[in-house]
């Protein structure tokens, strides 16, 4: 059985959010140097943020802290790309079809009425992921919606 993984982009900090992660956040009451998130199957976020740098231990942020409004919640496919990164849900991918010989850009979303990750190309094309045989990530659409115009 899979691991089933979580991100998370955080709209108000412009700030992809994984679990476990430990970065500078700016949260509900402050900004704070370092942070343990935990992201939850319900989409809400549970941080632990050092009190005293650290030193005192962490204190516990529940989910009432961190809003669901305030993320967009992706989960991981289970693939990774020829890097070993792990590919979530809003990533830009170039992948590569073994019956073609060009390659197809497009970014990750689950299609429920077929239940799959799929590589949407535009709005009409989309395929599904276990399709291709390669995968390089080259970005997200939300750090680089610019690929979503081209």
């Amino acid at each position: 059985m899979r691991e089933i993984k979580f991100r998370a982009w955080d709209k108000e900090n412009k700030k992809m959010v994984y679990n476990g992660y430990f970065d500078e956040f700016k949260g509900p009451f402050g900004d704070y140097r370092y942070v343990l998130v935990s992201i939850n199957l319900d989409g809400s976020i549970n941080a632990q943020i050092p009190d005293d740098g650290g030193k005192n231990g962490l204190h516990e942020h529940d989910s009432d802290d961190f809003k669901k409004d305030r993320i967009e919640l992706m989960q991981c496919t289970g693939l990774k790309d020829t890097a070993g990164r792990e590919i979530f849900e809003g990533d830009f991918l170039r992948a590569t079809h073994p019956s073609v010989e060009f390659n197809h850009i497009g970014y990750v979303q689950y299609n429920e009425e077929v239940a799959a990750f799929e590589l949407y190309r535009d709005v009409y094309i989309s395929m599904p992921l276990l399709e291709y045989d390669k995968f390089e990530i080259i970005g997200n659409i939300y750090e680089n919606p610019e690929l979503l115009q081209s």
